[in-house]
């Protein structure tokens, strides 16, 4: 299963129910407009999603913190010049 990862950008920690039932704290970035995280696939899931052809499932689950709004392979912190 992917997991968070902390990054040099983070300026804040997220306090979920379900992180805390394992002991975890969700690192953010959060300039109260986003909510920036980020995430590392296990090898077995990046496998998966390269057989697939890149496809990606996004479940919104209406959490009242988080809503993803956009998924990013680059940084959104520096964006690539065009």
């Amino acid at each position: 299963m992917s997991h968070p990862l902390d990054f040099p950008e983070r300026n804040s920690l997220v306090f979920l129910p379900e992180f805390l039932a394992i002991g975890q704290q969700l690192p953010a970035y959060n300039d109260g407009r986003h909510l920036i995280t980020l995430w590392q696939l296990e090898a077995e899931e990046l496998q998966k999603l390269l057989s697939n052809g890149g496809k990606l499932y996004v479940v919104l689950s209406q959490h009242p913190v988080l809503a993803p709004l956009a998924l990013h392979i680059e940084s959104p912190f520096y964006p690539a010049n065009p």
